[in-house]
């Protein structure tokens, strides 16, 4: 038998009880419902306005192709569990948008995502770029029909073909991150530029003559120089293993050998007998060495993530630096499709490349003359 005590204080503690659960009930926050964007009517729209391009930084083929590529290879790995669930074309073009340089507040608003799912997607789609098997990167290491397109390549863009078996440029971007943890990175101040005065990656990058990266790493810490992050780089192993006597192009920052060609630095020029033959040899070497600068110009620019220091661990800052890299060839090959097959030096968009060549080969005469005669007296 309970008590008549028992029975007032069970009865206190139940009505505490249910007082609790209402204001619970009250604080507790409304199920917000959002309204998802229709994407047929999204791209539609951009179409029209022929702003396509623009806004996902490829046309509209380009973007269908890529669609269908990483299809089979994101279902697999995330099948669909609902059938109201974010289509992958939806997805996709959020990846591409936040790549592009969109905010993740409003690209999120549109597809009626919250920021945590948001997130979710946008790294799980790069992970399906990354493992795509269509998008990786080949370096013409045991490809000779590939090395030989390459060098032929080089070769047509340097002046009266003079230097030949150039099978790459490459150079060193920083990737600029914000301070990384201490969690994520053993020693935080190796990845502080001195010479940029600021966190970052030293990404090693190596393309072709058609501004196409065929090798990169991300595994340097912004600390390190170019000639000591090429040590560290596979490539530099594969390039001593080549049969043929191929090299790479680089400038001044990394150490001169029998797979990597220099130019020469301002000391190398002081002698008056050889600075005319020495400059020349620059200029010829600036021809195919600039690709790479090109090519470094046309994913910053392309892919404005970043335009400003990247806000993530590193891991994932290696994920968006290959993800980007991926993209950046995937653009350049269906252009080349698109261009029947064939690279087209006449075509408007390659104007501003050739011309920069032309007046390049135009000064070839004038300038080490001039500077020759200036050192003489």
């Amino acid at each position: 038998m309970i008590s008549l005590k028992n029975k007032l204080i069970l009865a206190a503690v139940v009505s505490a009880v249910n007082v609790v659960c209402r204001k619970i009930k009250i604080r507790r926050k409304r199920k917000v419902v959002r309204k998802r964007m229709n994407v047929k009517v999204h791209f539609e729209t951009l179409l029209q306005e022929h702003e396509f391009r623009v806004y996902y930084r490829m046309s509209q083929s380009a973007f269908e192709n890529l669609l269908s590529l990483i299809a089979p290879v994101y279902l697999k790995e995330k099948p669909r569990r609902y059938p109201d669930q974010i289509t992958l074309r939806n997805k996709l073009q959020m990846t591409i948008s936040w790549l592009a340089g969109g905010t993740y507040h409003t690209l999120r608003c549109l597809s009626g995502i919250s920021r945590s799912s948001f997130y979710r997607i946008v790294h799980a789609i790069m992970d399906t770029i990354i493992i795509t098997p269509e998008l990786k990167l080949t370096f013409p290491t045991k490809n000779n029909e590939q090395a030989c397109k390459i060098v032929g390549g080089f070769e047509s863009i340097s002046d009266r073909g003079i230097l030949s078996g150039c099978i790459g440029a490459i150079d060193g971007w920083l990737c600029k991150i914000i301070s990384p943890s201490s969690k994520s990175v053993g020693d935080v101040k190796s990845f502080f530029s001195g010479h940029y005065h600021r966190y970052g990656i030293n990404v090693q990058i190596c393309c072709d003559h058609m501004y196409w990266f065929t090798a990169f790493t991300v595994n340097t810490s912004g600390s390190r120089g170019d000639s000591m992050a090429f040590q560290f780089w596979r490539l530099n192993d594969e390039l001593k293993k080549l049969n043929r006597p191929y090299y790479v192009v680089g400038d001044s920052a990394y150490t001169l050998s029998p797979t990597v060609m220099t130019p020469f630095t301002k000391r190398d020029l002081q002698n008056p007998h050889t600075v005319a033959e020495r400059d020349n040899y620059n200029f010829f070497l600036s021809q195919l060495r600039i690709r790479i600068e090109m090519a470094i110009g046309i994913l910053v620019n392309k892919w404005r993530v970043f335009k400003t220091p990247i806000h993530f661990d590193i891991s994932k800052c290696h994920k968006i630096i290959t993800s980007t890299i991926r993209l950046h060839n995937y653009v350049i090959n269906h252009k080349i499709i698109e261009k029947k097959g064939h690279f087209n030096p006449e075509h408007e968009e390659w104007k501003y490349f050739r011309h920069i060549t032309e007046v390049q080969i135009k000064m070839i005469q004038v300038i080490p003359m001039k500077k020759m005669k200036i050192r003489l007296r």
